[in-house]
């Protein structure tokens, strides 16, 4: 078996695959996308904060145009007014009639009576603001208690979970967990990389069946088909080859 260094793509400093979602650093000028944190993006989206670390993430305030790096809302969009003891967007006056509600995009003066399904109506804000979908994902022997962040399905009615902390979870259709693994057990992982039970500095991505972290400056990335560790990298650049099998719990 013959093994040779490949090019990064052309947005990543560093990477652990060829393709352009698959970098660790970004190359000057791009800086971490809000939708995954191994892409590369040259410039934030509405509604995202960039912060210190090269990172875009999502202003979490229902409306808001502009955030500051402490989900402080500093500007809403068209339509609202920013309520700046509640840190909320509100709707403005005369655009809807009480008990009724906007949606987004909030530039549209349109009106509704009831929010469509998927959204509940916030009588304060006057907003339809989407629900957030809540998966138990629990058996009798393990539990996924961290915030679900990402779920893609990879093979065999099986599904590959992200949460908080560089946990993943292999669950079945039924949302049941096959497999439980922490990728790096960082005891001061809450105080480096979250922010109010959110993760502002997200360290961990999944791509296909595979799912990696980069907190603690090591990369470690695991294949879910087969729960083999393909490699773990240092900030020093050490590879270290990693095939041993981990064992289901």
């Amino acid at each position: 078996m013959t093994q040779e260094c490949l090019q990064c793509s052309a947005y990543c400093q560093s990477c652990f695959n060829q393709s352009e979602n698959s970098c660790i650093d970004c190359k000057q000028p791009y800086f971490k996308s809000s939708l995954n944190s191994s892409t590369c993006v040259q410039s934030c989206q509405n509604g995202e904060i960039y912060l210190k670390n090269k990172q875009c993430i999502k202003c979490n305030v229902q409306g808001c145009k502009l955030c500051d790096q402490n989900q402080i809302c500093l500007k809403c969009e068209a339509n609202l007014s920013l309520d700046i003891s509640l840190n909320e967007c509100i709707i403005k006056n005369n655009i809807c009639k009480q008990q009724q509600f906007i949606s987004a995009p909030f530039t549209q003066n349109e009106c509704f009576n009831s929010c469509p399904s998927s959204y509940y109506q916030n009588f304060q804000t006057q907003i339809c603001e989407k629900m957030l979908q809540c998966i138990q994902i629990d058996n009798s022997l393990m539990s996924l208690e961290d915030r679900v962040l990402q779920i893609e399905y990879i093979s065999n009615n099986q599904y590959l979970v992200r949460a908080n902390q560089c946990n993943f979870a292999l669950v079945n259709q039924d949302w049941n967990i096959i497999n439980l693994q922490i990728l790096q057990n960082q005891q001061d992982y809450k105080s480096q990389y979250m922010v109010a039970g959110q993760e502002q500095f997200q360290k961990s991505f999944i791509i296909r069946q595979y799912g990696g972290c980069t907190a603690g400056n090591t990369l470690i990335l695991m294949n879910f088909t087969n729960l083999q560790t393909l490699f773990i990298q240092t900030e020093e650049g050490q590879n270290q080859s990693a095939n041993k099998q981990q064992n289901n719990f």
